[in-house]
């Protein structure tokens, strides 16, 4: 019950549209090597019981949480995990496919990095929500609960080829053709395909659209 009153009460601040100024002395930025190449987090730990951990929607890097509020509200009442996937904001260009595989792995050494041993609480907006979702099917002992934020889900509104060609033109010209959004948008049917595979996280899930 008292994850279900958090998450509602995140949920609030997404869906407030309030922004601020970027509070960056609040979260430590570290530099994580995953070898082929380095991720940028920002993080605020002071072992609390729980890790929350959020994973941002295609497009957008760890600051659209500050934006809203959300992280900034919770931070200090539970640690703050936030990064940059490879190929936005401070990270670096990533090997490819930039799939959600991929993109899930690299989720577990950036979790593996500041859990300490504990239980995440996972948020993912958008195609964030696909990328979460895998993450605790591949670890349901390492999840303790997971937030959706209006998320992308493989049985709703199927893009056909054309409509991914069209995405990725424009990613493509508003970043470049290596940019962490136009080469995810490259994988978004086959992430999808993918996802209908995945088994369902119900013993510990619960879901909340934001409009």
């Amino acid at each position: 019950m008292k994850i279900i009153l958090i998450a509602l009460a995140m949920l609030a601040f997404v869906v407030s549209c309030k922004k601020k100024n970027d509070p960056s002395p609040l979260f430590a930025e570290t530099k994580i090597d995953l070898t082929t190449h380095k991720l940028t987090s920002f993080s605020a730990i002071t072992n609390t019981k729980y890790l929350v951990v959020f994973e941002s929607g295609l497009g957008n890097d760890h600051k659209v949480w500050i934006e809203k509020d959300v992280a900034s509200e919770i931070n200090g009442k539970f640690d703050v995990l936030m990064y940059d996937r490879a190929g936005y904001g401070k990270s670096e260009n990533g090997p490819t496919p930039r799939n959600i595989e991929r993109l899930r792995s690299e989720l577990e050494r950036v979790i593996d990095k500041f859990s300490n041993g504990r239980k995440v609480i996972l948020i993912g907006h958008s195609l964030g929500g696909l990328i979460i979702r895998d993450y605790a099917v591949k670890n349901p002992l390492k999840t303790a609960a997971i937030l959706f934020v209006d998320p992308s889900h493989e049985f709703y509104n199927r893009p056909s080829q054309t409509d991914e060609d069209m995405l990725y033109e424009t990613a493509k010209n508003a970043g470049g053709a290596n940019s962490g959004v136009a080469l995810e948008v490259r994988e978004f049917i086959e992430d999808l395909q993918y996802a209908s595979q995945l088994p369902d996280v119900v013993h510990f899930r619960f879901t909340l659209f934001a409009g």
